[in-house]
């Protein structure tokens, strides 16, 4: 079981949502495994995905504690800190992550150059 965290329909507050996975798709890239899985959005019709259906991840890597990950353009039309909130309080319930940095087809973005940790 992992905890994701989705947007509450009602109130727009993040809550976590606890989902099910596969512990073999856990092996070869877990982040990677996670994100695609909380990129699909919730399986609780309460629950909605702050993040932009037609995101891509196009990379993922941990070093020094930090996660870089990079996602296409799209992941820009999300709307407010959600969807940065989101994936970040996703990936720190992993403990080896302290924050999370984000990238844009390889660069980075004003407003995401930080890195961001749980709140």
């Amino acid at each position: 079981e992992i905890n994701l965290y989705f947007v509450d329909a009602q109130s727009g507050v993040l809550v976590k949502s606890t989902q099910k996975i596969e512990a073999k798709k856990l092996l070869d890239n877990p982040y990677k495994s996670v994100l695609e899985l909380l990129f699909k959005g919730p399986d609780d019709e309460k629950l909605v995905n702050s993040i932009p259906n037609d995101t891509k991840i196009n990379k993922v890597e941990l070093k020094n504690g930090i996660l870089t990950i990079d996602l296409s353009e799209q992941f820009l039309n999300a709307n407010g800190m959600n969807s940065v909130n989101s994936i970040v309080n996703t990936m720190t319930e992993f403990n080896e992550i302290e924050g999370v940095k984000f990238l844009i087809n390889g660069e980075s973005k004003d407003g995401l150059k930080d890195v961001f940790v749980r709140k």
